[in-house]
């Protein structure tokens, strides 16, 4: 029998909470988290935020796209907490175009971490992972 899997990304608040209730976290089986807003702080203070986002209960994916770049964050901390919580870093491909470098995603691997490819297609039209 088949099954149908429920995926949710939820807002990273600006102090690291969830944009999502426990209800809500519940039905998920797959959680994403992403920046979506207030993303004018320093790294140190958005790293922060994002580490404590991903070592929050049943968060099994930080989501990351090419609009919200990654340089910002200590990415090295950010894959250490995701490897020592088992997140996931997601590598995001809208257009074809990966929202983390190479060299990045080898970084992942170093680190311990699991990386997911998605096609990060927010909007009709916006999908075309290539290889």
């Amino acid at each position: 029998a088949g099954r149908v899997f429920v995926g949710v990304e939820a807002a990273i608040r600006a102090d690291g909470s969830l944009d999502i209730t426990d209800d809500e976290r519940d039905l998920a089986d797959v959680l994403f988290v992403g920046l979506h807003a207030q993303l004018r702080m320093s790294a140190a203070k958005l790293t922060a935020r994002v580490v404590a986002a991903i070592t929050q209960p049943g968060v099994h994916v930080l989501a990351v796209d090419r609009v919200r770049s990654p340089v910002r964050l200590d990415l090295d901390e950010v894959f250490a907490a995701a490897a020592a919580h088992n997140v996931a870093i997601e590598i995001g491909a809208a257009d074809g175009a990966a929202a983390l470098t190479h060299a990045q995603v080898r970084r992942i691997a170093e680190f311990g971490a699991t990386a997911v490819v998605t096609s990060g297609a927010a909007a009709p039209g916006a999908r075309g992972l290539k290889r």
